[in-house]
């Protein structure tokens, strides 16, 4: 929903400026012809697109490795490099996944990896490898940092190491998914946040379960927060009597800078078992919006 509403700020804001274009639908961006689409990305200068942007001057660049459609590819929680997932079905399917050097914007970032079609002047991200805004069929590409998803523009978020910035081509439709945050890149949402800042974390657990959530807060608090004081993110644990399952889901307020909650609710075997496992291997969340667990702490497919 952050960039529904972006897109619209957009589009007036480039009326104001001389911008042709007339809106195909209740939150897309108008549609441009293909002389108005510029490609940027992995082709070099002099192949058919415009130069990728170039690397941070600060720092030698990260030579860049694509993975295609497989299971999810384990990525360190801590690195030296920004990790960059493409996807698309809210995270159904696998387009790529890579890593590059920090300093670069969201979109500058995807296109070190990848062909990217761009409008506005190199500021809105029309197409990734060839899978292209579908205003008809309500369909865009949507951005997440470290799960989050900022509500400002791709161009002005700038990534940094230990960074994953997360781009989802999805439905945009009434009943379509718009969440603020979600559990794919668990645990960054604690560790790293919108723009590293580290916050205090919470872990609210039933008796039962109270070593457990000892061992997430101990997971899930990487270091002194920035300001001991601040909202801390949280992470509930619930048990519900006749659940077969335990469900894992993501949420945040309003500001980009507003502490996550997660929540993992189910069966209390489901419960313990799934803890336990995001601890162990984060990575079996990666790409999902949510996630369901069975007794021996396995993602379902949904």
């Amino acid at each position: 929903m952050r960039r529904l509403l972006l897109l619209a700020g957009l589009a007036l804001v480039l009326a104001g400026c001389g911008e042709a274009g007339s809106e195909a639908g209740p939150a897309g961006p108008p549609a441009l012809s293909s002389a108005e689409t510029e490609t940027i990305g992995a082709a070099p200068a002099g192949a058919g697109g415009a130069e990728a942007p170039p690397a941070p001057q600060e720092s030698a660049p990260v030579e860049p490795t694509a993975t295609p459609a497989s299971a999810p590819v384990e990525t360190p929680v801590d690195n030296d490099s920004v990790v960059v997932w493409v996807t698309q079905g809210a995270g159904a399917e696998l387009v790529l996944e890579g890593r590059v050097d920090p300093g670069r914007t969201a979109i500058q970032a995807v296109a070190t990896l990848a062909e990217v079609d761009t409008r506005y002047g190199g500021r809105y991200v029309s197409g990734i490898e060839g899978l292209s805004s579908d205003l008809d069929g309500q369909s865009d590409w949507f951005f997440l940092v470290n799960g989050i998803e900022p509500d400002v523009g791709a161009a002005e978020v700038k990534v940094e190491a230990g960074d994953v910035v997360w781009w989802d081509y999805r439905g945009w439709a009434d009943g379509a998914p718009h969440p603020a945050a979600v559990v794919g890149a668990f645990p960054r949402p604690f560790h790293r946040g919108w723009k590293g800042a580290v916050r205090p974390v919470q872990v609210d657990a039933p008796a039962e379960l109270t070593d457990l959530a000892a061992e997430l807060e101990a997971y899930l608090t990487p270091g002194a927060p920035d300001d001991p004081d601040a909202k801390p993110h949280r992470f509930v644990l619930e048990i519900q009597p006749g659940a077969t399952a335990a469900d894992l889901s993501a949420s945040m307020g309003s500001r980009n800078g507003s502490p996550v909650t997660f929540v993992l609710a189910g069966n209390e075997t489901a419960v313990r078992a799934a803890g336990e496992a995001l601890i162990a291997s984060p990575e079996i969340v990666a790409y999902r919006y949510t996630a369901t667990f069975d007794d021996a702490g396995q993602v379902l497919d949904e």
